[in-house]
């Protein structure tokens, strides 16, 4: 009603979005149902717009220096992020939009590690770092849900969990 006086008394200029956009929320609304109000319409297309556009390469940057201000004495661990990061930001491209990213995407990501990672602790270090940058993004509200933590973390074999024999001075 407010919407409606304001368009009679001012005109298009005092509405804050275009046709387009009310003719794109009445079609939106009338999936919704007719009797949901405009209030709940406006904050829903607001957590639409939300999650949208942002690019993964921006994105690692930033997060990487937020972790570089975060944590200022850890630069053993920014070593171990960064290349998880590139291997990451090449996997799927700096430009991929990071709401695009699908559990399926998450699932060919983990099953296709770099050469040369097959132990079972660095496997599970990528996880737990490709997690920690998708977690710090879900509390961005840069994306909806974090869906690679939905994905299982490799277990420790029996063998893993064996003490490594310790060589002698001779051996």
């Amino acid at each position: 009603d407010s919407l409606n006086r304001a368009f009679t008394n001012h005109g298009s200029s005092s509405l804050e979005f275009t046709p387009k956009e009310l003719s794109e929320w009445r079609a939106f609304r009338s999936l919704i149902g007719e009797g949901t109000s405009l209030d709940e319409v406006s904050s829903v297309w607001r957590q639409h717009a939300k999650f949208q556009d942002v690019q993964l390469g921006a994105m690692i940057k930033q997060f990487l220096v937020d972790y570089e201000r975060t944590r200022p004495e850890s630069t053993q661990g920014l070593a171990h992020l960064k290349p998880v990061m590139l291997w990451l930001e090449t996997f799927f491209g700096s430009d991929k939009s990071v709401s695009a990213l699908t559990l399926n995407d998450a699932r060919n990501l983990f099953s296709n590690l770099p050469i040369g990672i097959n132990a079972t602790y660095s496997k599970i270090a990528y996880h737990k770092k490709v997690r920690q940058f998708f977690k710090y993004l879900e509390n961005k509200e840069i994306i909806p849900k974090n869906r690679f933590a939905l994905i299982e973390i490799p277990a420790l074999t029996k063998a893993d969990k064996e003490p490594k024999p310790v060589l002698t001075i001779e051996e």
